[in-house]
């Protein structure tokens, strides 16, 4: 029987390409705000300020990178109640 489903290295390559896709959108958005605002450049103390806030670092959204997770929960969940059933049904037997 083959596999229907992708691999998660492909789904995880969609992903990125998505992600890609959408960031240069919202770069793009963003420069033509920015250029129809006339904003003075900022100097070099408030430069160093918004390099060092923690709004400008990179986040992970860890539901996407982890979404197999799940899955893979519930598989365990549904094993462990199996085996529970079995011992409780056992018991009964010996």
């Amino acid at each position: 029987m083959a596999k229907s489903r992708k691999s998660r290295r492909v789904r995880r390559q969609e992903m990125q390409k998505q992600r890609q896709s959408s960031s240069a959108e919202i770069a793009q958005v963003t420069s033509e705000a920015v250029i129809e605002e006339d904003v003075p450049a900022p100097t070099d103390d408030e430069e160093q300020d918004m390099n060092s806030s923690p709004l400008h670092k990179t986040t992970i959204d860890y539901a996407w990178e982890y979404f197999y997770v799940y899955s893979e929960m519930r598989m365990i969940l549904i094993s462990a109640i199996l085996m529970f059933g079995v011992l409780v049904g056992l018991s009964f037997l010996i």
